[in-house]
C-alpha cells in the first residue's frame, strides 16, 4: 500500500465541466469500504479516477454525508500524493 496518498471527490458541473469543488474524504472512510464500494480487490490501490454512479453513489452518501446530484454535476474518487 501507497503511503501518503489524500483521497478526495472531486466535483464538476456536467454543462461545463468547469471544476465545482473538491472534498477531502481520508478522515471519514478508508481504502477497505472504498474497495467494497468500487468492487475492487484487496491489492489493489485505488490509484486511479473513479467515476461515482448511481451503483455507489447511496453507500458513499451514507458513509462520507455527502448528496450527490448526478444529474446536475459529474462526481470522481481521486488520489493525490501529499506533499
Amino acid at each position: 500500500m501507497i503511503e501518503n496518498l489524500e483521497r478526495l471527490i472531486v466535483i464538476y458541473e456536467k454543462s461545463s465541466d468547469r471544476l465545482i469543488d473538491e472534498i477531502i474524504i481520508d478522515k471519514n472512510i478508508t481504502l477497505g469500504q472504498l474497495k467494497e464500494i468500487f468492487d475492487y480487490g484487496d491489492d489493489e490501490d485505488m490509484l486511479f479516477v473513479y467515476r461515482i454512479a448511481n451503483e455507489n453513489k447511496d453507500r458513499l452518501e451514507r458513509i462520507l454525508d455527502i448528496k450527490f446530484d448526478l444529474d446536475k454535476y459529474d462526481y470522481h474518487l481521486d488520489c493525490y500524493l501529499k506533499p
